[in-house]
C-alpha cells in the first residue's frame, strides 16, 4: 500500500510537471470562446450572431498568440474584427465565409495563415498592414496558398493607409513568399532589393495592372506561377545576363517574360541577346516567350540548355549552337516558327547533343543545317 502511494505520489508530480502551466479548459470573453495552453491564449470559436469583435492582447493575464482553426467559421454578421498584435498565427479555415467582413487588418506579429483562413470572405475590398517586410515573410500554408491570403477577394493592399500601387520591397527581405501579393489588382510596379534571392510560387500571381518589375541579380529562383495572369506587363528590368540565366524558373507562368515579352538590360531593350562568356547553362524557361528576341550568341562555355529556354521566340531566325553543348531541355525552341537556319561547327559534338524531345532540336522550325 505504502509503495503505491509513493508511486501514485511522483505519477502526480511528473503531471504537475508537465502540465501544471497549461490550463486547456474552454472559457468565454464577450462572443468570444478561448483556452489557454502554455500560458498563451487561442481563441476557438465566436458566436455566430457577433458583428464587431475586438480581440484583447490580453486575456486574464495571458497573450492572445493565435486565432484557432475554425474559430470564426460561418460567422456570416461579422463586419468587422480587430486583431491585436500579439497574434502570430491565424489557424485553418479561421474566417471561413465570413461574408460580410469588409475589411481585415493583418499585424505585423503575425507569421502563419492556415488553410482557406479567408476562403468565402466575398465582401471584403481591402487589406491593412503596416509593413511590407512582414507581409512578404507570412507562410500561407494551403496547396493553394492564394485561397489563404485575404488579397484573393479584397484585391486591396493598402500600407499604412495608402493604397499600394508601386510597391518598394524593403532592404534587407529575403525572401517574398508565396502568393504574398496574389490578386493585387492596383499594382503596376515593383521594386526589389538586392537582398532578396527568392521569390515565391503565385507571389505577383493575377496582378493584372502591373507594367513593370525589376529582378536583381540576387534572385536564384521563382515560384511556380509567381507571375501568371501578369496580362498587363511590358517591361522587365535586369542588370546582368549571367545571373538571368542562372534562377531557377517553376515553371513558363513563372518567368515575367512569358507576358511582358520584352527584356532591358541596364535600361536597353534586348533584340540581340549575348550570353556572356563563362556561363555554363541557360536554365528552364530563361527567355520563354521573348518575341522580340532577333539574335542569340551562346559561347563555347554553355553544355546545356533548359527545358522551353527559347519557347516561343517567334523572332529569332537563326542560332548557333556551339560544340560544347551536350543537353538541349525539352521544347528548348518550341514555336520558334521564325527560325530558318542552326548553325554549327562540329557534326560529331552535334550529332551526341541529348535532345529532350523533338522542339528541343532548333531543326524542328529552321529545317537547315549550316
Amino acid at each position: 500500500m505504502k509503495n503505491k502511494l509513493i508511486f501514485t505520489f511522483i505519477i502526480s508530480a511528473i503531471c504537475l510537471m508537465i502540465f501544471g502551466c497549461m490550463d486547456t479548459s474552454a472559457a468565454t470573453y464577450g462572443d468570444l470562446t478561448y483556452k489557454v495552453s502554455n500560458n498563451q491564449v487561442t481563441i476557438t470559436d465566436c458566436s455566430t450572431n457577433a458583428t464587431i469583435v475586438d480581440i484583447p492582447s490580453e486575456i486574464d493575464g495571458y497573450p492572445v498568440a493565435a486565432i484557432g482553426n475554425y474559430a470564426f467559421e460561418h460567422c456570416k454578421s461579422l463586419t468587422n474584427i480587430t486583431i491585436p498584435d500579439s497574434v502570430t498565427t491565424i489557424g485553418d479555415r479561421a474566417f471561413y465565409n465570413c461574408s460580410s467582413l469588409t475589411s481585415i487588418t493583418i499585424p505585423d506579429s503575425v507569421t502563419a495563415i492556415g488553410e482557406y483562413a479567408f476562403y468565402g470572405c466575398t465582401g471584403l475590398t481591402r487589406v491593412d498592414i503596416t509593413d511590407i517586410g512582414a507581409w512578404c515573410c507570412i507562410g500561407f500554408n494551403s496547396y493553394f496558398d492564394y485561397n489563404d491570403n485575404p488579397l484573393y477577394y479584397a484585391e486591396k493592399l493598402y500600407l499604412n493607409g495608402t493604397l499600394v500601387t508601386n510597391l518598394v520591397i524593403p532592404d534587407g527581405v529575403t525572401s517574398i513568399g508565396d502568393s504574398a501579393f496574389y490578386n493585387c489588382i492596383d499594382l503596376m510596379k515593383v521594386t526589389i532589393p538586392d537582398s532578396v534571392t527568392s521569390i515565391g510560387e503565385y507571389a505577383f500571381s493575377h496582378c493584372k495592372n502591373l507594367i513593370r518589375i525589376a529582378i536583381p541579380d540576387s534572385v536564384t529562383s521563382v515560384g511556380k506561377s509567381a507571375f501568371s495572369n501578369c496580362t498587363e506587363l511590358i517591361r522587365i528590368d535586369i542588370t546582368d545576363i549571367e545571373s538571368w540565366c542562372g534562377i531557377e524558373f517553376g515553371n513558363a507562368a513563372s518567368n515575367p517574360i512569358c507576358y511582358a515579352n520584352k527584356l532591358y538590360l541596364n535600361g536597353t531593350s534586348i533584340t540581340k541577346l549575348v550570353i556572356p562568356d563563362g556561363v555554363t547553362s541557360i536554365g528552364d524557361y530563361a527567355f520563354n516567350r521573348f518575341t522580340s528576341l532577333v539574335q542569340v550568341t551562346i559561347p563555347d562555355s554553355v553544355i546545356s540548355i533548359g527545358k522551353s529556354a527559347f519557347t516561343l521566340c517567334e523572332g529569332l531566325t537563326s542560332i548557333a549552337i556551339p560544340d560544347n553543348v551536350t543537353f538541349i531541355g525539352e521544347g528548348a525552341f518550341a514555336r520558334c516558327s521564325g527560325l530558318t537556319r542552326v548553325d554549327i561547327t562540329d557534326l560529331k559534338a552535334w550529332c551526341e547533343i541529348e535532345f529532350g524531345n523533338n522542339e528541343a532540336n532548333p531543326l524542328c522550325y529552321a529545317n537547315k543545317l549550316y
